[in-house]
């Protein structure tokens, strides 16, 4: 008998519907989804530095240009002059939807003499930044591939 009273005492608890279970696993879903197109399926941009350094008793004016290849080739240019043993670094920001890709970068600087280098890379993007630095010397006139 008072086993019986230990039943009857106790409320009998409701197990869920369907439709709640239903709710919850929509609801699930939905943030997997979104989490994988954020992560996995989405746009990712890219800080691609470039840093050009001289070395030469002289003032250059220089141009250099990155090709970053993305589906189509996007590019930009930077013109700007550097004084004796100066440095300019400047930074362009590309798109891309891939994990690995091409970048081409060209740098000219003329002054007493023409300076000129190339580098390409293909580079696995494992972070969002990728650097390409370009040095000048003195009678470096040749032309460089950095691969």
């Amino acid at each position: 008998m008072n086993g019986d009273d230990d039943e009857e005492s106790q409320p009998q608890q409701k197990k869920p519907s369907i439709f709640l279970y239903l709710l919850y696993g929509s609801i699930i879903g939905l943030l997997i989804l979104l989490l994988f197109q954020t992560f996995f399926l989405g746009e990712s941009e890219v800080n691609i530095n470039t840093l050009v350094t001289q070395n030469v008793e002289e003032n250059l004016n220089c141009e250099c240009k990155i090709f970053f290849d993305n589906d189509s080739i996007q590019t930009n240019r930077e013109n700007f002059t550097l004084q004796r043993y100066e440095n300019k670094e400047f930074s362009h920001k590309m798109l891309t939807k891939k994990k690995k890709v091409a970048v081409f970068g060209e740098c000219y600087c003329d002054g007493e003499h023409h300076y000129e280098q190339s580098k390409a890379y293909i580079a696995e993007l494992a972070s969002d930044k990728i650097s390409i630095d370009f040095a000048f010397v003195k009678n470096n006139t040749n032309i460089s591939y950095g691969i």
